[in-house]
């Protein structure tokens, strides 16, 4: 079972979304007990000790991982301190470091950026707890790319359906200036990667955090959208369009 898929679970008990919660918590600790009928009650705790164990080491430790983590913590890493590339498998990513601080106060800040970004959805959603959600579970989306410790380029396949609440937005609202100029520069980020000719670009373009920037575009033009109170619904559908959107998003 992946830890962090449980970063919804608050953001959803704070909308009162309680069957959904429910239903979760209820199916994890099914699987998650699942395995004592083969290797017995105290094995099965001793297991999931040691993966806590391992788990906790590699996502919370200070040591950053080989691939270009994109990520608030990874570009905290890249950009604060020196990351070694010449022990990993991959050793042909560009060091782009402006300074050198320690790794572990670096570490320490993006905890405290990133608690303080997970309370910030959190205070969202229960602002607009009564609404539909659609933007709101956009913002949530986004903000498990950013906030989680690792996010690999192929897992931020969770940024579609930011992107499409975006393009929604875009779309039937009439957004400042500033907000459709975030949104078609996270698309630029996104359609530049592919075409950047050779390895060494691409690989230049991971490290500068392209992928990580164009997450943060999304993330400010949907906390826009929430802050403003967009709905991409009519009010007389809010309680059939809530009741999809907490289907989807689960």
């Amino acid at each position: 079972i992946k830890v962090w898929p449980l970063f919804f679970v608050p953001y959803l008990a704070v909308r009162r979304d309680w069957n959904v919660v429910a239903w979760t918590l209820m199916f994890a600790l099914l699987l998650t007990m699942a395995p004592a009928l083969y290797f017995g009650f105290s094995a099965n705790l001793d297991l999931l000790s040691q993966w806590l164990d391992q788990e906790f080491q590699t996502q919370l430790g200070s040591a950053e991982i080989w691939y270009p983590n994109q990520s608030l913590r990874g570009a905290l890493m890249r950009y604060l301190t020196l990351v070694d590339y010449s022990e990993v498998p991959d050793s042909n990513y560009r060091t782009v470091n402006i300074v050198s601080l320690n790794p572990e106060m670096v570490h320490t800040l993006w905890f405290g950026m990133a608690g303080a970004g997970y309370v910030g959805l959190l205070l969202l959603a229960y602002r607009r707890r009564q609404e539909v959600g659609w933007v709101e579970h956009g913002v949530a989306f986004c903000g498990l790319a950013l906030l989680e410790p690792f996010s690999h380029k192929s897992a931020l396949v969770v940024l579609l359906w930011p992107a499409i609440i975006a393009g929604c937005i875009l779309a039937r609202e009439h957004p400042p200036l500033w907000v459709r100029g975030v949104v078609y520069a996270a698309i630029g980020l996104a359609l530049i990667q592919p075409l950047a000719p050779g390895s060494d670009a691409q690989r230049l373009l991971q490290v500068l955090g392209f992928d990580f920037v164009a997450a943060c575009c999304l993330t400010a033009a949907l906390v826009w959208a929430s802050v403003n109170g967009v709905q991409l619904v009519q009010p007389d559908q809010s309680a059939a369009g809530k009741s999809r959107a907490t289907s989807a998003m689960a």
